[in-house]
């Protein structure tokens, strides 16, 4: 049982009931109401009623469960291309397999607490944290995108939920090449779910013939020729400039 936010209520009603019950013997009624009342206390310690519960943003979702469960399975199995040849990279030992169905777990499980209606974008008052980049939507914009066609928004949620669990099954079968195909799928999810929330008037260049395409991702360049960019999936729109 958790310890509510009242600590010495409970301390002191708990050494009480342990004096009461020791000096009736222990008797069975006494040991009953014992629990009943430290139930009753837990819930007269708690948040008033009314008062607001502190749910993770979205935006505390994408940064502590989503984006960094994301960016691990995407960098679980690459093939990077260098001068000196090519290295191929993927899970090897049970523990490294282990590690990315960790990570596939919280996705999936993030990508379901994002379609709880009543969660903020921020905290009120607060922008997002990648606010000072030209195209990024505000809180407030993101909000009412989202109440406008919420049935969309779960959709989306639901199709990062589903590429996370194409991913689960591609590690559960250790099938690298499943779990590029469903890094690709997590990919398009994730950017699909951006261009129509986070930043709808963001530049995008036109398609051009200069794009570079690749079948899985390079840790070392993605098709648009930029370090780190993970624009490694058929529909990338960028081109390369180099």
């Amino acid at each position: 049982m958790t310890v509510p936010s009242r600590p010495f209520l409970w301390q002191e009603l708990t050494r009480w009931l342990d004096t009461s019950t020791s000096c009736i013997g222990g008797c069975t009624f006494f040991r009953t109401n014992k629990a009943t009342a430290l139930v009753w206390v837990a819930v007269a310690s708690s948040p008033a009623v009314g008062e607001p519960a502190r749910d993770p943003t979205i935006q505390e979702l994408m940064t502590t469960r989503i984006d960094p469960s994301a960016d691990a399975i995407w960098a679980s199995v690459s093939t990077t291309v260098t001068a000196a040849g090519t290295q191929e990279k993927q899970p090897r030992t049970e523990a490294e397999w282990q590690t990315v169905r960790r990570y596939a777990v919280t996705l999936i499980e993030g990508a379901n607490l994002l379609a709880l209606p009543t969660r903020r974008v921020t905290m009120p008052g607060r922008m997002t944290d990648d606010s000072a980049i030209p195209g990024i939507e505000t809180p407030e914009n993101i909000r009412k995108a989202i109440d406008i066609d919420r049935a969309s928004f779960v959709r989306a949620a639901a199709r990062l939920r589903d590429a996370g669990i194409s991913a689960l099954s591609a590690i559960d079968q250790r099938n690298p090449q499943r779990l590029i195909e469903a890094g690709g799928d997590l990919d398009e999810a994730c950017e699909a779910c951006h261009l129509k929330y986070w930043y709808p008037h963001s530049p995008r260049p036109a398609p051009s013939a200069s794009v570079v395409r690749f079948s899985q991702p390079s840790s070392a360049v993605g098709r648009c020729g930029l370090p780190g960019c993970r624009c490694w999936h058929e529909s990338c729109f960028i081109p390369r400039f180099n």
